[in-house]
């Protein structure tokens, strides 16, 4: 067979093969959603909702073991800035004002100690005004004397031991390797259990940590009580005694006032009163800011008065001082009060 035979022959070949291809049907791609029977549907929407649902109990337990660790940070933060100060402030600015008052009784003591009556009914004040001191922090005189602090008796603070805190031991999570499988609804939903059994086993982790910490706060609130009664129990001793002893002084010069001696008398209690809660003051680690010059300061004075005045070298000058500042562990705790010039 000739060249020219045998190209006519694949020519006709080749016409043949795109005839058959342009009469065969030609596929459509479809475009439009993949159907999974109902069965497969269900077994998917059930998987992923229990999935999903443990997700959302990890995310709440993280956020709630978030909360108790804020909680611990707090209480470990006061300890940091002073938890013993921040106990005695308030009972120290009680006993301040209590003592600036006597002083400035003392100070004025002609308008007070006018007679012997006027004398008697100050000192019941003066007892008066002591007892409110203590009745601020329930400490309380009982009918056969003895003194009692939110109901229980004023004692030495007790030494509590602190348990120790037992850890729990966190499992590890395993990994999970996905073996190959047929691409079926059950072989999605397996791997999706595997998933699960994952954020299971992290959730317990939290659950277990979420137990320390509850074991730690529990530790941190009995250290909280017994720190409490370890600084304040002296000092509600020390206040007691206090009581007892202007009391005690009170009653005795009670019985010695006369018409010539009652004002003596009134400043000799007084000047007890005054060096006795001193003492106290002292022991709770206040002491008098000695540091003030005649030029007013808003960080350590407050203003009772003020007095005009037309000479302006005396605007803004502290006119009269009617209270001592005092610090607390070298805080300013109670700013003097004092009058104060302004020009006009």
């Amino acid at each position: 067979m000739d060249q020219t035979n045998c190209t006519e022959e694949k020519l006709e070949q080749t016409e043949a093969v795109v005839e058959q291809t342009a009469e065969a049907p030609v596929e459509q791609t479809v475009s439009g959603p993949v159907m999974l029977a109902p069965q497969d549907f269900e077994l998917l929407k059930t998987g992923f909702k229990a999935y999903y649902d443990a997700l959302l109990r990890l995310i709440k337990n993280t956020k709630d073991k978030d909360v108790t660790i804020s909680k611990i940070t707090r209480e470990l933060q006061k300890y940091r800035e002073g938890f013993a100060k921040s106990l005695k402030k308030p009972i120290a600015l009680s006993l301040l004002s209590f003592l600036e008052d006597n002083k400035k009784t003392l100070r004025e003591l002609e308008d007070y100690a006018k007679d012997r009556d006027n004398v008697l009914k100050y000192l019941d004040y003066l007892l008066s005004d002591l007892e409110s001191v203590l009745e601020l922090y329930d400490i309380r005189c009982e009918e056969d004397g003895s003194f009692t602090i939110k109901l229980s008796p004023v004692k030495d603070a007790e030494v509590v031991a602190i348990p120790e805190v037992e850890l729990v031991e966190l499992p590890e999570p395993e990994g999970v390797e996905y073996a190959d499988g047929n691409a079926t609804a059950d072989t999605l939903l397996e791997y999706l259990k595997q998933g699960q059994a994952r954020v299971e086993t992290l959730i317990q982790n939290n659950a277990a940590l979420d137990a320390n910490l509850t074991a730690y706060t529990a530790v941190a609130s009995l250290v909280d009580r017994t720190n409490a009664d370890a600084v304040l129990m002296p000092i509600y001793r020390k206040l007691v005694a206090l009581y007892k002893g202007v009391a005690r002084t009170i009653e005795e010069v009670k019985e010695l006032i006369t018409d010539e001696n009652f004002a003596q008398v009134y400043r000799d209690v007084l000047e007890f009163t005054v060096e006795s809660c001193s003492d106290l003051l002292t022991f709770m680690d206040v002491t008098v800011l000695d540091e003030l010059n005649d030029e007013f300061d808003s960080k350590t004075c407050k203003i009772l008065k003020v007095l005009p005045t037309e000479d302006a070298a005396l605007d803004k000058k502290i006119a009269a001082r009617h209270t001592s500042a005092y610090l607390l562990e070298g805080a300013l705790i109670y700013p003097a009060k004092v009058s104060v010039y302004k020009l006009q």
